[in-house]
């Protein structure tokens, strides 16, 4: 495996068995519609959800997507959740192939 590939796989098993498991504090997510050359890059939790591009959503509120949170305005712990989705999504900077690029576009030979 690359030096880059980052894995945090946990085990659902304790879920299937109707057990207390390990949940996710969030989920870090590229999707490219149809492998397409370009892509979304974002990390999120159940209520927030951070682009690469740093908007930041309430989506719990706004499923849409249509208002980013301004970030003069967060409450201590939106500022708070937004740090750690942002630690997160730092954690994949290196994690895609080469001949894709952070934010997506496959790189011209």
């Amino acid at each position: 495996a690359p030096d880059t590939m980052i894995t945090d796989g946990r085990s659902l098993l304790p879920f299937l068995k109707g057990e207390e498991g390990q949940s996710r504090e969030w989920i870090y997510v590229w999707y490219s519609r149809q492998g397409g050359e370009t892509g979304q890059q974002f990390t999120r939790n159940q209520k927030y959800k951070l682009n690469l591009t740093g908007e930041f959503f309430d989506i719990e509120n706004d499923p849409l997507e249509q208002s980013p949170l301004s970030e003069e305005r967060l409450s201590e712990d939106q500022q708070q959740t937004r740090a750690m989705l942002q630690q997160a999504l730092d954690q994949f900077a290196d994690a895609r192939p080469p001949e894709v690029s952070a934010r997506g576009s496959r790189q011209q030979n």
